[in-house]
């Protein structure tokens, strides 16, 4: 049984398979993507997408998505996962925890320990830090400061290199505290921040509130991306100073743009390759 064009489809196919397996895939690597596959018990599901030429296995990108719910990209993740995977020319993993009643602190944990398992197989497999990047939108973003602030805590600072595409940051909505929430051209709204905020948070620390970490001098390297008339564009760029990272304000564009993936220009995705690429 395959799946439709999305991510929301109730109808899934189970498979289990090794990271190993999927880096020298013996299933069709064109159908592989239409299945959800389960690596461990415990873990959350995968899915993944390849690049046109799969001959170099040696660089893999992790993708954590946001919900869709604020980007209007609910229902589009199959397709931005398969361009992305093309344009990066990377094999992409990307955690699926659709199925999941997202809440905190649940949904971070399941994502956190689901990626050191991925990074682990991936060393194993002789790849090394450099060979891995850590990706992530809107709520993905978020999820991946916080397996960032995990991974310094258990001191096992395992995480590299990481792109954000227009993060949610402190999950401090509730006060509407930066210039840019007067946005008006963009689907996300104050409104829905704080509704969100109020079911996804049942407590209060660094996790939510990353720029309070005390630690974000220990952040890897970063590249840090909003859209120009993004709501959260000050909080990201006040994160990309306090991380040192690589922050680019993506012009005429809005919150979400990674839903518009299939007609933007390349050069974006350019600059992404380009990051984690560095040696």
């Amino acid at each position: 049984m395959m799946l439709k064009n999305n991510f929301d489809n109730e109808d899934r196919y189970n498979l289990f398979r090794s990271v190993k397996d999927l880096l020298h895939p013996s299933i069709s690597k064109e159908n592989i993507s239409e299945y959800k596959i389960i690596l461990k018990e415990g873990l959350l599901p995968i899915r993944v997408y390849y690049p046109k030429k799969v001959s170099n296995m040696n660089n893999v990108s992790i993708y954590i998505p946001g919900l869709g719910k604020n980007t209007d990209s609910i229902g589009l993740y199959d397709g931005i996962c398969r361009d992305l995977a093309i344009k990066l020319d990377k094999c992409l993993i990307v955690i699926d925890y659709f199925d999941k009643d997202v809440k905190y602190p649940n949904t971070m944990d399941l994502i956190y320990e689901t990626i050191k398992y991925i990074y682990n197989e991936l060393y194993s497999l002789g790849l090394n830090k450099n060979n891995i990047s850590l990706i992530g939108d809107d709520l993905g973003g978020l999820f991946v400061n916080d397996c960032i602030i995990k991974s310094i805590e258990e001191n096992n600072g395992f995480i590299n290199k990481c792109v954000l595409l227009y993060p949610l940051i402190s999950m401090d909505y509730l006060e509407g505290n930066y210039e840019s929430f007067d946005s008006k051209n963009d689907l996300l709204t104050l409104n829905l921040l704080k509704d969100f905020q109020k079911k996804y948070l049942k407590e209060d620390n660094y996790y939510n509130r990353v720029l309070e970490y005390d630690k974000l001098n220990l952040f890897p390297e970063m590249l840090i991306v909003s859209g120009e008339f993004d709501p959260i564009k000050d909080e990201i760029e006040l994160f990309s100073e306090k991380v040192n990272g690589k922050y680019y304000c993506f012009e005429s564009n809005t919150h979400g743009f990674i839903r518009n993936i299939h007609t933007m220009k390349d050069d974006i995705y350019n600059m992404i390759k380009e990051f984690i690429e560095e040696s």
